[in-house]
């Protein structure tokens, strides 16, 4: 099983080569060599019922029959887990991670994924090609049960007990190579400790990573510093300036754009080359950043980070942990009580990774999915087969349900087709002729905004809105260094457009170099706003020039804090690493006080707030 284990470690290192480039040999040897401490860790918690079993001191045990109906299940659960691993060799390159037990929860539980499963198997041939031989070698080199004939040294009673002492030793010895010697238990975040953080999904497996995120909220309260010290470098509470009487009363639309990356904008990629000349006009007449972060790598983690300035700090998402319920100052609901009226528009099929349950809990007043849609317009011609409605089609249908709306109004609006698999409509496959068909799926998302605008701009409400651009997380392919540059940095993966759009301001354009995530739209709409109540947001208004910019995301136990200067990894406890990222460049930087004692602060008010539920001021 080790031998399987570090044979699909190197299928995943191959699939995805481009994502670890630059190798460095010695680091990834290392990941190679300490990736069987998490390999052994996962096959013996898998396969200690099984060892019982096999050894339990009964006649039945030495029956063919049992040993090989055993020995059967044997292979099959432990195929199951080799399939977490083949599985992950294409999921890791749209969530840049490996996947845990809550992921492994809504794939499971998802009507996402009986809708997407069959094509998905058709694009990734290869990787049940990769399953089957695994399945053949494992029935292959599992020793079958062979009855032997032999003379007792012992009596029976002396044979069992040295066999239970055996077996008990030997579970023994397995429990403390599975859980380690240490106060705590070995866990992901320990694949730091052998290699740098962009190799930490090679040195770890995803049955492993699974196991042991399962049943665990992945929160714990952090105690860093006294209350005191925390506010003197973070605040949740903010408060603008303003008086009721200042509030615009603009309307607000959102468009969340499914896989849009930095470097495919071709306005805010580094050498100018892009695939969304719709959303490059709308930067040279908006309000652009081009240091800007998602909090995550999946779509579920960005509508909480968008719309309630919520980051998923821990391995459960928080649309599907406990903290879905908390009271939180989310968009929706500070609008409504404005009285603005709130929908979200989303074309896949209602239910999609929880998004219409969730929506109605910050304060949504309506959901509009592709059951709504297909209730007006029930032709197949506007469904991919697979995720849901053609982007060109929903925009249309959503434009026009913003027609009705009394002014004024807040809408999100999350688009779908730049998603795997990246399917076109009929009238529009001749239309993009890129190589690849997701670049084609990315030019015809942005068709299809150019085409909700020129319908727009018709609209008696269009002068008056203020529109908000935001990926939900980067694509595959915006880690390949041949689609806009030669080189990619290790935060590539987190850059995303954020972008503010307002018609009727004319001076309201700039391309600006701080650093922004999504979790400081909520803040910084706000202030655009002019609200004047207080609210409870994690992030920062993007337009205060007095405020400290950074980004925040956690992957596998590791919490990544971006500034204008460099990286920071740090492990929950310490900081492990911090690199300084030129334009062409990653070098090693020294680890600045400042930045660690910022980070802690943040996570230790983001950790209260969510634990006691006191992310709301209202």
């Amino acid at each position: 099983m080790l031998l399987a284990y570090t044979i699909c470690r190197l299928y995943f290192l191959i699939c995805n080569v481009v994502a670890f480039s630059p190798i460095d040999w010695k680091d990834l040897a290392m990941s190679f060599i300490a990736g069987i401490r998490f390999d052994y860790s996962a096959i013996f918690l898998i396969n200690v019922a099984f060892f019982v079993l096999f050894f339990l001191p009964f006649e039945f045990v030495t029956d063919k029959k049992y040993q090989e109906i055993l020995r059967q299940i044997m292979i099959f659960v432990n195929m199951v887990a080799i399939s977490g691993n083949i599985i992950d060799t294409s999921y890791f390159s749209f969530q840049n991670s490996r996947s845990d037990a809550d992921c492994v929860a809504n794939m499971f539980f998802s009507q996402d994924t009986i809708n997407l499963l069959p094509q998905y198997i058709i694009d990734y041939w290869y990787n049940a090609v990769f399953f089957i031989i695994m399945y053949a070698a494992l029935e292959f080199i599992f020793p079958r049960f062979r009855m032997q004939n032999y003379s007792p040294t012992f009596s029976r009673s002396v044979s069992i007990a040295i066999g239970t002492s055996i077996s008990i030793i030997y579970v023994a010895c397995g429990f403390v190579l599975f859980r380690g010697l240490g106060q705590k238990t070995t866990s992901v975040v320990d694949a730091m400790r052998y290699t740098q953080p962009k190799y930490v999904s090679i040195t770890l497996n995803t049955p492993f990573v699974v196991l042991r995120t399962m049943g665990k909220s992945g929160l714990t309260m952090k105690e860093f510093m006294s209350e005191d010290e925390v506010a003197e470098h973070f605040t949740a509470i903010h408060q603008y300036p303003f008086t009721t009487s200042d509030f615009t009363e603009k309307n607000v639309v959102v468009f969340i754009l499914e896989g849009f990356s930095q470097r495919s904008v071709g306005a805010l990629s580094p050498d100018g080359k892009g695939y969304t000349p719709f959303l490059d006009s709308i930067i040279q007449n908006g309000y652009a950043f081009t240091n800007a972060f998602a909090n995550g790598t999946r779509s579920i983690q960005s509508v909480p980070a968008i719309l309630s300035s919520i980051p998923q700090l821990m391995d459960n998402t928080i649309i599907g942990s406990k903290f879905a319920a908390n009271k939180v100052d989310a968009l929706p609901a500070i609008l409504k009580e404005k009285g603005y009226q709130t929908a979200f528009f989303h074309g896949a099929f209602n239910g999609s990774m929880g998004f219409d349950k969730y929506c109605c809990a910050i304060g949504f007043d309506s959901y509009y999915g592709m059951d709504e849609f297909m209730e007006e317009y029930p032709s197949l011609d506007n469904y991919d087969s697979d995720w849901g409605i053609f982007d060109d089609k929903f925009l249309a249908y959503t434009k026009d349900k913003l027609d009705a709306y009394e002014k004024p109004f807040f809408a999100t609006i999350f688009t779908i087709s730049s998603h795997h698999p990246y399917a076109l409509p009929k009238d529009c496959k001749d239309m993009f002729h890129e190589k690849r068909p997701e670049l084609n799926a990315l030019r015809y998302a942005d068709y299809s905004l150019r085409k909700f605008f020129d319908l727009a701009k018709k609209s008696d409400w269009f002068d008056n809105t203020i529109f908000v651009f935001s990926a939900d997380h980067t694509a595959p392919y915006s880690f390949e260094p041949d689609i806009t540059s030669s080189y990619v940095s290790p935060i590539d993966r987190y850059r995303i457009p954020i972008i503010f759009y307002n018609p009727s301001d004319t001076t309201f354009k700039q391309l600006d170099s701080n650093v922004v995530q999504q979790i400081d739209i909520v803040p910084s709409l706000l202030h655009l706003l002019q609200y004047d109540q207080p609210f409870v947001s994690f992030g920062q208004n993007a337009f205060d020039l007095n405020r400290k910019p950074f980004a925040v995301q956690y992957n596998s136990g590791i919490y990544t804090y971006i500034d204008s200067s460099s990286v920071l990894y740090f492990d929950g406890e310490k900081p492990t690493e911090c690199i300084k990222i030129e334009k062409d460049t990653v070098e090693q930087h020294i680890i600045s006080e400042e930045q660690v004692v910022r980070l802690k602060s943040f996570l230790q008010d983001y950790s209260q707030r969510m634990l006691l539920n006191k992310t709301s001021a209202r």
